[in-house]
């Protein structure tokens, strides 16, 4: 199978293959994760040479299978320019989508949001809030978010107020009140902004919404780390993180 047209694309990871190619994993809009043989991509004047996370392409393959074979990549916008943790960030981004998702299993929403995030992290936005968001969207692409329609016990539903909510992993959502006494809680207004459209919540909502977050995805990960979280952690101490600095990137407390 041969791709139509060339498709928008992101190199998620690249690593070397036989004497002079790379094999690259792609997040594509149109089919989701491929991975391909670029032929010829160690080669100095190869089309495939500068081929390169956080790049948007154009590309196309032939076959399809566990590898397809590349056969045209072209740019078709500028890189994210990263700095510092933003680096990190990234990196994490790209191991989480390898990860996680099913080979040619399109998801175009999170195409979006991976896209979107890139660029929050390129203009210098709160880098812990920006892995939040993506997480959240992620789990919902891969059939295990959480339900944001309200308590799981008594129907009420999620407001964006200051009540405070509790998160039962393998149930949801319950209210505060009905249990889950001593249990870290997050107000309703910080769950409705990992939707968007909202401003970031304090960092005492958001240490709560990233203990949720990492355990739901320690387990779709069968509990084996992730290597960029090697590379955050250097991020651990106070005032390395943009957008306050009394959190590291994964939303822990500082050491101080």
């Amino acid at each position: 199978m041969s791709t139509p047209a060339a498709v928008e694309a992101y190199v998620l990871h690249r690593y070397p293959y036989q004497e002079s190619s790379l094999v690259v994993e792609l997040f594509t809009l149109a089919e989701g994760r491929v991975g391909a043989v670029a032929r010829g991509a160690r080669r100095p004047k190869s089309q495939f040479a500068r081929l390169q996370p956080w790049q948007p392409y154009l590309v196309s393959w032939r076959g399809r299978g566990d590898l397809a074979t590349l056969t045209g990549a072209e740019d078709s916008g500028p890189l994210a320019q990263f700095k510092g943790i933003a680096v990190a960030c990234g990196f994490y981004l790209n191991e989480l989508l390898i990860r996680l998702l099913q080979r040619w299993d399109p998801h175009p929403g999170l195409y979006a949001a991976y896209q979107g995030a890139l660029a929050a992290l390129a203009a210098g936005e709160a880098p812990d809030w920006v892995l939040r968001r993506f997480e959240f969207r992620l789990l919902q692409e891969i059939g295990f978010g959480f339900d944001l329609s309200g308590c799981i016990q008594c129907g009420r539903p999620l407001l964006a107020d200051a009540s405070p909510w509790l998160y039962l992993p393998e149930q949801g959502l319950i209210c505060a009140e009905h249990g889950g006494e001593g249990q870290p809680t997050c107000r309703g207004s910080a769950l409705r902004a990992l939707e968007g459209g909202a401003e970031m919540p304090p960092a005492s909502d958001k240490r709560v919404i990233r203990q949720w977050l990492q355990g739901a995805l320690a387990t779709q990960l069968g509990g084996k780390p992730l290597q960029s979280q090697a590379l955050l952690q250097v991020y651990r101490r106070p005032g390395r993180l943009s957008g306050g600095g009394q959190e590291n990137v994964l939303g822990e407390d500082s050491d101080d």
